[in-house]
């Protein structure tokens, strides 16, 4: 039997963290060569990227005393009803197909149509591990404009934790649908949290952007197949 020295095997996982690393740096970085810039902290909307009807914007605001972190904003307009993207929202299954590194997610705890728990993990690459985000969710839609908010707020001690999962303590996020006039639909998406950050902002950037924006793309195809199929939902008026 062959005996690895502690040394040895300490110098093997770096190397393949280091190799898993450069490779995810090397797939995502195409994504965002066009629009390069600074790696600095910005107060307004900055574009940073705009391909195939979608867009991906970033600011930073205060995440506590000394620091900002990024929150990211995602839009795009589809030819939909809206009851065809809530079905895509609030389906699981739907869910699952979409959301960019989705390993797990599912509705618990439902109060009604318009109040419900959402457990979501995440797939994240070897060595670190999967990372798992419990959200409390608020639907409201306005009578006149027909416009739907949908409030996702963090709630980490919701729900147990998993063994080997990392819990993320910090979200805040929303989703905007919005009827628009041709049978379109405008759809927008913000995110924000305060976690710091496991890896260095020029590893981590481009990856959250580009699973932003095909979780955007996914998400669409979903939308446009449940509106050929003519969804109805009871609780969305369209």
């Amino acid at each position: 039997m062959k005996i690895i020295s502690p040394s040895t095997s300490l110098i093997s996982r770096s190397l393949v963290c280091l190799i898993v690393i450069i490779f995810y740096f090397s797939t995502y970085q195409a994504f965002s060569q066009d629009n390069e810039e600074e790696l600095e902290v910005y107060d307004e909307w900055r574009l940073k990227k705009d391909k195939d009807g979608i867009k991906i914007l970033t600011r930073w605001i205060k995440a506590e005393e000394g620091r900002k972190a990024r929150q990211m904003h995602a839009v795009m307009q589809v030819k939909s009803t809206l009851g065809a993207g809530i079905m895509a929202l609030t389906n699981d299954q739907q869910v699952k197909i979409w959301l960019n590194r989705a390993k797990e997610y599912y509705h618990f705890d439902r109060e009604d149509d318009y109040h419900w728990y959402a457990y979501t993990q995440f797939k994240i690459p070897w060595p670190l591990d999967n990372q798992d985000l419990i959200t409390y969710n608020t639907l409201q839609q306005d009578n006149e404009s027909k416009n739907i908010h949908v409030a996702l707020i963090g709630d980490p001690g919701h729900k147990p934790e998993e063994k080997g999962v990392q819990r993320i303590p910090h979200f805040d996020g929303s989703w905007e649908f919005k009827p628009l006039e041709n049978g379109l639909i405008q759809i927008d998406y913000y995110i924000f949290t305060k976690t710091k950050p496991v890896l260095p902002r020029w590893i981590i950037d481009p990856i959250v952007e580009y699973g932003l924006w095909s979780t955007f793309r996914d998400m669409r195809e979903i939308i446009l197949e449940n509106n050929s199929k003519n969804i109805k939902l009871s609780f969305i008026s369209d």
